[in-house]
């Protein structure tokens, strides 16, 4: 296909291209005002590396050891301490749940395990984020040795990042339905050439 008939193809179906991404786009939109606003909870761990000397002089260790800070999101991560976390919080909540709500972070370069929960209470978050930030140094204690962790920061509310990514959503949400309807276009635009043309040679 060349660039012209492309260009004429566009125009004869320009209603088609318009309308579609059109009512993706206002799809996309009742999605967002209809799901539930959630909120996101965060707390900030870090982790002290400490070494001694002969004479008992204490200093702190330029970086944190990366396998030491991946152990310590794995332990907390695991069963165990997930089951200490739903000991303290005042509701129910199963073990699945709080793995799939609670999520760590290390930012590149950092000593700090970020912990985040997205709920739609935002109370709920921060408590969920707390009670898992305060029981933290105590169950890493056993395996730091000369290494502990201290809490930085509590947990802390803000609403969903997806409310501040709407824009983003609906840009590409309306690029992509384009992009699909062009395809479908041209997909049978093709076909209709092809039986045109199987007519013609039978005519013939």
């Amino acid at each position: 296909m060349e660039f012209r008939d492309f260009l004429s193809l566009m125009w004869r179906r320009k209603k088609t291209l318009f309308f579609v991404p059109l009512l993706a786009a206002v799809l996309f939109l009742l999605a967002t005002q209809v799901s539930p606003p959630r909120y996101e909870a965060g707390a900030t761990l870090m982790l002290k590396s400490e070494l001694r000397d002969p004479w008992q002089k204490t200093f702190i260790q330029p970086q944190a050891d990366e396998e030491l800070l991946k152990t310590c999101i794995r332990l907390l991560d695991g069963n165990a301490f997930l089951l200490e976390v739903i000991k303290t919080l005042p509701f129910e909540m199963n073990l699945k749940t709080l793995r799939e709500s609670l999520r760590y972070d290390n930012p590149e370069g950092s000593k700090l395990i970020r912990l985040s929960v997205l709920a739609e209470d935002p109370q709920r978050a921060a408590r969920i984020v707390n009670s898992a930030a305060e029981l933290a140094p105590k169950r890493l204690g056993a395996v730091l040795n000369e290494s502990e962790i201290l809490i930085v920061e509590k947990a802390s509310i803000t609403e969903d990042r997806r409310r501040a990514a709407v824009p983003l959503g609906l840009g590409l949400t309306v690029f992509l339905s384009f992009l699909w309807t062009l395809t479908i276009v041209m997909f049978m635009d093709n076909i209709w050439r092809l039986r045109h043309t199987a007519r013609h040679c039978e005519d013939i």
